[in-house]
């Protein structure tokens, strides 16, 4: 996929770098990035890489900066069958931390790596995170469908 999206940006005539690297310890300098984003990546990962990506994503990211993590639905107000089928389909096709993931504690998480906590009203639409709750630094939380975690440094 690195190559496939470096051919199409250069056939774009868009000048892009890609690195493929270890989330939780890159090489990237201190204050680098604007944005950070990633999708559908954390439940791939465990408790402990959570919590060490979540920290390099504040080390590399400008003060001012942002970041964005979404990642698979979460069963929260879900009828008992649709969330038992949910974990039934995790539990079998070994995507086993996704449980474990929905119930962390994200914004915790954040906080303890450097990102400041405030509170932010959220819709529940994981479309709903406007430029105005970016704009005004509203950190770590979750839509109540999908886990969406954003932070400004």
């Amino acid at each position: 996929m690195v190559r496939y999206a470096h051919a199409r940006a250069r056939n774009l005539g868009i000048t892009a770098h890609f690195s493929q690297q270890n989330a939780e310890k890159t090489d990237f300098p201190d204050d680098h990035f604007d944005v950070v984003v990633s999708h559908i990546m954390l439940h791939e990962t465990s408790a402990t890489a959570i919590n060490n990506i979540i920290r390099e994503t504040h080390r590399i990211l400008k003060p001012g900066g942002i970041m964005m993590h979404l990642d698979l639905m979460r069963d929260h107000g879900m009828k008992p069958f649709d969330s038992f089928l949910m974990d039934w389909e995790a539990y079998n096709n070994n995507e086993t931390f996704l449980v474990r993931l929905r119930d962390m504690d994200w914004k915790k998480i954040a906080v303890d790596a450097g990102f400041k906590p405030t509170k932010c009203k959220v819709d529940g639409s994981m479309l709903n995170i406007s430029k105005e709750m970016i704009k005004a630094g509203q950190e770590p939380h979750y839509s109540a469908t999908f886990p969406i975690l954003v932070g400004r440094k």
